[in-house]
C-alpha cells in the first residue's frame, strides 16, 4: 500500500522538485548591476567654480591666483559647523602669497579631508557668495 501512495504522488514531488529548482536557479543568475545616479547637467555651484578658478591656478602653478581664490574661498566659508574653513583657506593663501605650492596643496587637501563629503551631503547646491571687493 506504501509503494503505490508513494508511485502516485511521484508526479507532484518531482514537479514541485523542479518548480524549487527553476526558482533557485532563477535567483542565482547575475543580476545587472543598478543605473547609477545620472549627474547633473551642470556642476553645482562650489564645484563649478574651483573648477575655474582654483584647478587652473594650481595646473600652471599659478601662486598669485591660488592666494586670490583662496581668499576668496576664505569669504565664503559656510556660516557653521565648518569651523576651520576660512582658516586653512587663509593659510593656503599665505603660503601661496610667500611662493611655497606645497603648503598650498596640503592645505587643499586638509580642507577637502575634513569637509568635502560633509559639503556635498549638506550644502552641495548652496550658491557661492558674491564677490565683495
Amino acid at each position: 500500500m506504501r509503494s503505490v501512495t508513494l508511485f502516485r504522488l511521484l508526479p507532484a514531488l518531482l514537479t514541485l522538485v523542479c518548480a524549487a529548482s527553476a526558482v533557485c536557479m532563477a535567483s542565482a543568475q547575475p543580476r545587472p548591476d543598478p543605473k547609477p545616479e545620472p549627474k547633473p547637467a551642470a556642476d553645482f555651484p562650489l564645484q563649478a567654480w574651483m573648477k575655474a578658478n582654483t584647478a587652473p591656478a594650481m595646473e600652471r602653478a599659478d601662486l598669485t591666483a591660488l592666494a586670490s581664490a583662496l581668499d576668496r574661498v576664505a569669504a565664503f566659508a559656510p556660516p557653521r559647523d565648518y569651523p576651520n574653513w576660512a582658516s586653512i583657506a587663509r593659510d593656503g593663501a599665505n603660503a601661496a602669497r610667500t611662493g611655497q605650492l606645497e603648503p598650498v596643496k596640503a592645505a587643499c587637501r586638509s580642507c577637502h579631508g575634513q569637509y568635502r563629503m560633509k559639503y556635498k551631503t549638506e550644502l552641495r547646491i548652496r550658491p557661492i557668495p558674491p564677490s565683495h571687493s
